[in-house]
């Protein structure tokens, strides 16, 4: 089992947060967005991640 730790992510609530108003987004330049956090999990669950096993990925764009 792989454990996926996801950060700041555009949502409703936050929504017009960006790199001056949140310290999460100093590396990135923004908040991750649902895609972001799909395309971690797809490859998770995909064959080319079959290899990866009991890892906590933090997907956070380097904040």
């Amino acid at each position: 089992m792989n454990l996926e730790q996801k950060v700041a992510t555009v949502t409703g609530g936050t929504r017009g947060i960006g790199p001056k108003d949140c310290r999460l987004c100093r590396t990135a330049g923004r908040l991750g967005t649902p895609e972001d956090i799909a395309g971690v999990v797809a490859f998770l669950c995909g064959n080319d991640g079959r290899w990866i096993t009991g890892q906590d990925i933090v997907a956070s764009g380097g904040a």
